[in-house]
């Protein structure tokens, strides 16, 4: 029997701050992160939520496909973005780029791809003895 490949994508970037993101709260931040990933075309599972004294916030959301991290820097005037998707079921790759580029939108002025560094590792295939008594 022959086992499925499991692949998994992600996706990082800093951006630079667009002027209103600078003041985004958790909250604010989850809410576009929630409709990002709707968006996307990919499904949330879950979430967690921090906000920082005197400044910045962090969002994370936990995806059917894996997970989608955002944490915002004011002093740093910078947003760091994580994007992990796997594909075992579907080939979820163009939803991670979907994704990258709605927060891109959301967060920063700069649309620049070359911000975005991108890895895909997979587990490769192989056979798989069936389990005793099947």
């Amino acid at each position: 029997m022959k086992e499925a490949v499991l692949t998994s994508h992600h996706l990082s970037a800093i951006l630079p701050l667009k002027p209103e993101a600078f003041s985004f709260s958790a909250e604010t931040l989850l809410n576009l992160l929630n409709q990002a990933v709707v968006d996307a075309g990919l499904a949330r599972m879950a979430d967690a939520v921090a906000d920082f004294s005197p400044q910045g916030a962090s969002a994370v959301i936990v995806l059917k496909e894996s997970h989608v991290a955002v944490h915002i820097w004011p002093e740093h005037d910078a947003a760091t973005v994580d994007i992990h998707v796997c594909d075992y079921m579907a080939d979820n790759l163009a939803k991670a780029r979907a994704l990258a580029e709605l927060l891109s939108a959301a967060l920063s002025d700069k649309h620049d791809s070359d911000l975005w560094q991108e890895l895909t590792v997979s587990k490769k295939t192989r056979e798989r003895a069936p389990l005793a008594g099947k």
